[in-house]
């Protein structure tokens, strides 16, 4: 078993059933394939194939398990100092302190 298809098996393990059956659906319609994550399906497919295969579930399992909590980022900012007005244009400095 190449390491590929090892790094796979790994990542897919990390998945409840139902999210390896929701994975698999999306391979198959992102690829306009039958895509089988078997161990045997997967010692039939070349090494760029497994390669993309083993990014793409990595990426699907670092999307669900991190989910930023956009309202908490924004609480943060303090939004009182943001401007107000929006115009177009250019800005005529002005001395500041009567000089």
């Amino acid at each position: 078993m190449r390491i590929e298809e090892n790094q796979i098996l790994e990542l897919l393990n990390r998945l409840p059933k139902g999210e390896q059956e929701e994975l698999s659906r999306m391979l198959n319609k992102a690829f306009q394939s039958e895509i089988s994550l078997t161990t045997e399906a997967l010692a039939t497919n070349s090494l760029e194939q497994l390669i993309t295969l083993r990014d793409i579930i990595q990426g699907y399992i670092l999307t669900k398990n991190y989910v930023p909590n956009i309202i908490d980022a924004y609480n943060i900012i303090d939004t009182e100092k943001l401007p107000s007005k929006i115009s177009f244009g250019s800005i005529k400095e002005t001395p500041e302190n009567g000089d």
